[in-house]
């Protein structure tokens, strides 16, 4: 899953905020968090989707305005 990074005057603060964008390796069983992955570009996610037929991650990049196929085995 992708998070957005802190809440820059959307909501209130929460001490678990980051100041940037995540993308989070969870367990779908236990919903635990296994790691957290810092994106290589610039200014965010907006979307991300498994594909199942490249075995990659397909996330939307806002500050490169593109979508950026991610090869899991060269970042996770």
């Amino acid at each position: 899953m992708s998070a957005n990074g802190s809440a820059n005057n959307r909501r209130p603060a929460r001490p678990t905020d980051f100041p940037y964008d995540e993308i989070v390796q969870s367990d779908l069983e236990t919903g635990k968090t296994i790691r957290r992955y810092r994106p290589p570009w610039p200014s965010g996610s907006h979307g991300i989707v498994w594909v199942d037929q490249t075995k990659s991650l397909c996330v939307t990049a806002v500050g490169l305005k593109c979508i950026a196929e991610l090869d899991v085995n060269l970042y996770f």
